[in-house]
């Protein structure tokens, strides 16, 4: 039997989401960068257009690799400072697009795995963020040791670009629970004698992201990735409607559709749910 090759999507394609900037959301405070705050989904004709204006001008330029908003690394060390430049990307089911989405923006643009691991990428180091990890302890020392010898600044600074701060999303038992189960004459896990935890969702640790790096720092021209039909094999929009402006685009069309190159496949998150 055959499997069906959209469950395994994830196996082919990384994802990079983005949209227009949001320009009621430029004034943010730089210490606020690091909250999630939910993307906009388009909802009339002129915020469509704009999520369309982007579009094209990513695909008439490339990706343009950009500095982290959030510097995960400080949350493990302020000794060191990731200043270069990435591009992320998610591995992505289908379950999982409306929550890349809500967080990263909501455009989908899937490459190729061999595309970007051709460009250097490769997944992140997830750390966890609890005091008493050993990899943690090991990851500190690692990198404030490369502080003291200039010629380890450089290699702790690219490992510092590849990591990623993960928190146990797991919250303590509500007491209530306990004091409810005390009153009916059983014990507060009784009735989870036979269950199995699976825990709840796992929070950045389902991105399972990919970035590439910039590693050129003396060049202030920001780099590009380039998105070429036959390694950008698929984009995802919002919806059906920014999906038929999209392809009532000719810039759109010409590039998602090309004569001598295999086409861009285009689908909206809507269609998705009959997948």
């Amino acid at each position: 039997m055959n499997r069906n090759k959209y469950s395994q999507l994830h196996q082919s394609l990384l994802f990079h989401w983005t949209q227009p900037a949001d320009e009621k959301g430029s004034s943010t405070k730089i210490a606020d960068e690091c909250k999630f705050i939910p993307k906009a989904v388009p909802k009339t004709k002129p915020e469509r257009d704009k999520f369309i204006e982007h579009l094209s001008l990513i695909l008439t330029t490339g990706l343009r690799f950009g500095i982290q908003k959030c510097n995960h690394v400080e949350q493990i060390t302020p000794a060191i400072k990731t200043t270069r430049r990435i591009i992320s990307f998610s591995e992505w089911g289908v379950g999982s697009s409306s929550e890349h989405a809500r967080r990263y923006g909501h455009i989908g643009l899937g490459f190729t795995r061999k595309y970007i691991m051709i460009h250097g990428g490769r997944p992140v180091i997830y750390i966890n963020n609890q005091k008493t990890d050993p990899v943690r302890k090991a990851m500190i020392k690692l990198l404030e040791s490369s502080t003291k010898d200039g010629t380890l600044l450089h290699h702790a600074q690219v490992v510092a670009s590849l990591l990623k701060i993960y928190k146990d999303p797991r919250k303590p038992s509500d007491p209530r629970l306990e004091i409810k189960a005390r009153r009916e004459g059983r014990t507060p896990d009784e009735d989870s004698t036979f269950a199995l935890d699976f825990g709840k969702a796992h929070g950045n640790l389902e991105d399972r992201e990919w970035r590439i790096l910039d590693f050129d720092i003396q060049d202030v021209t920001p780099r590009i990735l380039p998105c070429e039909p036959g390694k950008l094999a698929m984009i995802v929009m919002p919806d059906h409607k920014t999906l038929s402006l999209a392809l009532q685009d000719d810039r759109i069309r010409e590039i998602v559709l090309p004569k001598d190159k295999p086409a861009i496949c285009m689908i909206s998150r809507e269609m998705l749910r009959s997948i």
